[in-house]
């Protein structure tokens, strides 16, 4: 679901930055970033950090970020259920596609074994070109992309993916308490019984 409470204790984080190209008014920017996060138990959660005060209401009802109520205007959406967001979803080969491999193999991650996926990484490399989004993923702030001239060009497409210029951000690292919405309190119970609450 998409909520404001994060998982107790996450541990490991790493993030991209959002793009949005809206081919009708020709705008292609930066608004936002998208992190993946982890706790010990292996417990995964997607942050979508909006910049809002990149994005008039002009342009609002152009833009197309599956599962994302951007109408709400919230500057965080928080997905923390056991399902992929469905703009992930949408932007990465599920495990049980026949063609998998090969949509792997364009991005050179064809090392990935036979139920093991790592869609985060896929959409950075891919930037998440579909027909359900005109939003993809960049590796830093000016990581620009004409992701619309690669959905209609394989020359062009062939020529600049997959996007493998990494950046220290685009690999786990230790997490931290980063937006104001989200709660990251949480609650455990010592030996007596009674409540410990923690902010980290």
């Amino acid at each position: 679901m998409i909520g404001t409470t994060t998982f107790n204790c996450i541990s490991f984080e790493r993030y991209a930055y959002l793009f949005c190209q809206i081919k009708q008014l020709d705008l292609n920017w930066c608004i936002g970033r998208l992190f993946e996060q982890k706790n010990d138990a292996e417990e995964c959660q997607y942050v979508f950090d909006i910049w809002q005060d990149t994005i008039s209401d002009e342009v609002l009802r152009y833009m197309a970020l599956p599962g994302i109520g951007l109408e709400q205007r919230k500057s965080v959406y928080l997905r923390t259920d056991e399902r992929l967001p469905y703009f992930i979803e949408c932007s990465a080969p599920r495990n049980n596609r026949s063609d998998r491999f090969w949509f792997l193999q364009n991005m050179k991650m064809e090392y990935m074994g036979v139920g093991y996926n790592d869609p985060f990484e896929y959409m950075i490399r891919s930037r998440a070109i579909t027909q359900h989004t005109n939003c993809y993923l960049g590796r830093s702030k000016d990581d620009l992309f004409d992701a619309e001239r690669a959905r209609n060009d394989d020359e062009f497409w062939k020529q600049h993916l997959p996007n493998l210029d990494e950046k220290p951000w685009n690999v786990y690292h230790l997490a931290e308490p980063l937006f104001k919405e989200v709660d990251y309190s949480f609650i455990i119970l010592n030996q007596y019984g009674n409540k410990i609450q923690y902010h980290r």
